[in-house]
């Protein structure tokens, strides 16, 4: 039987939010968990736009994908084993290999033609994505390897009302970073126009930081890449060195609910002062404590907080296709005419209002 995990970063939608949906569920890769959730041998059942996927790791380590139920009479593949390179329904014990073929049934001289319905599946920065498609179409596009400078990241998940859409749109939204996280934000400004890629629209921000524990304020830029509408890495680059990769992976669940996954690792610099030999073996772990802190701070202050919360935003907020934008708000049209791209049925959006310098942002020094 697979192994049951505890969930520690649950947190379920209000009571009395809105859960209409005039987004549909978005093409592209999302994500399902992160790859040291999933040892060989190992199967877990994730959701994903209104059905459950089924992923599992073989004995060799291989990562494979499929649509739950098997095609005998209708078992969970989800409650099957991992046997060798195929995964054995639980019901009846007949096996499947990784392109979905039936390999063996009752017994190994009688093999039933049938098939499971595998689904694109591929590790990407410590993440397990999968694809998804409204038309059953082949990836498209991938999810580029990071350089490989930072740790493994620290992860949690959170689930949240909303769509992936609105939830990028907050690295758009400029105007309400310094007036919702104010407590830790004093200003953010776009330091030049976002970049269409294709796939991938990239916004880079100067966000001024209020700082508790010392008590000062610190300038940090925030390169913020999304790709798709599931996923995202913003590199956050500031003071003595400090360089942190924050990735943000919405991945929609059922209609306007989305389970956000969170990774986050912090490279830090050794001191100029500390010899090599004793600095060198200190660096992974003082790296992963203070991941583990600043998750802890990004939940806590911020995501789960009382205040300065996005996602009570989010739950009781309605999607208006045509915003009366004002100055000061951001490229929100700019990122929302890239984001129709994978929307098979995209909103009309038109810009009603705006005026030159409007998505330069409310920094109230620049």
């Amino acid at each position: 039987m697979p192994r049951s995990r505890k969930d520690r970063s649950r947190t379920g939608p209000a009571a009395g939010y809105t859960t209409d949906a005039p987004l549909p569920y978005p093409d592209g890769w999302f994500c399902l968990g992160f790859s040291d959730e999933l040892a060989p041998g190992e199967v877990m059942t994730r959701r994903l736009a209104g059905e459950d996927i089924v992923v599992y790791r073989t004995d060799k380590g291989t990562i494979h994908a499929t649509r739950p139920y098997c095609p005998h009479l209708g078992a969970h593949l989800g409650l099957g084993q991992v046997r060798g390179e195929d995964i054995a329904c639980a019901f009846h014990g007949f096996r499947f290999n990784g392109d979905g073929v039936c390999t063996r049934g009752y017994d190994s001289r009688t093999v039933p033609r049938m098939s499971i319905q595998p689904v694109p599946v591929c590790e990407r920065n410590g993440a397990i994505l999968v694809w998804r498609h409204h038309d059953n179409l082949s990836p498209q596009w991938d999810i580029p390897e990071l350089p490989g400078l930072h740790p493994r990241p620290y992860h949690r998940y959170i689930d949240c009302i909303g769509h992936p859409q609105e939830i990028f749109e907050n690295s758009a939204d400029i105007g309400h970073v310094a007036v919702l996280h104010r407590s830790t934000i004093t200003s953010v400004r776009l330091l030049e126009d976002p970049k269409d890629m294709g796939e991938a629209f990239h916004v880079p921000l100067q966000i001024r930081v209020r700082l508790p524990m010392v008590k000062a304020q610190k300038t940090f830029r925030y390169d913020v890449t999304t790709y798709g509408l599931g996923y995202s890495v913003t590199h956050i680059t500031g003071p003595m060195g400090m360089d942190v990769q924050l990735l943000g992976h919405p991945t929609p669940q059922e209609p306007w609910q989305t389970r956000i996954y969170v990774g986050l690792s912090i490279r830090s610099p050794a001191p100029a002062w500390l010899p090599d030999r004793i600095s060198r073996p200190l660096l992974p772990p003082l790296a992963r404590l203070l991941s583990r802190v600043a998750m802890w701070v990004i939940f806590s202050q911020i995501v789960e907080g009382n205040t300065g919360s996005d996602i009570p935003v989010w739950a009781s907020k309605k999607y208006l296709p045509h915003p009366r934008l004002a100055p000061g708000d951001g490229p929100i049209m700019r990122y929302r005419n890239w984001s129709a791209k994978f929307l098979p049925e995209s909103p009309s959006c038109t810009l009603d209002r705006t005026s030159p310098g409007s998505e330069r942002g409310n920094d109230p020094e620049g």
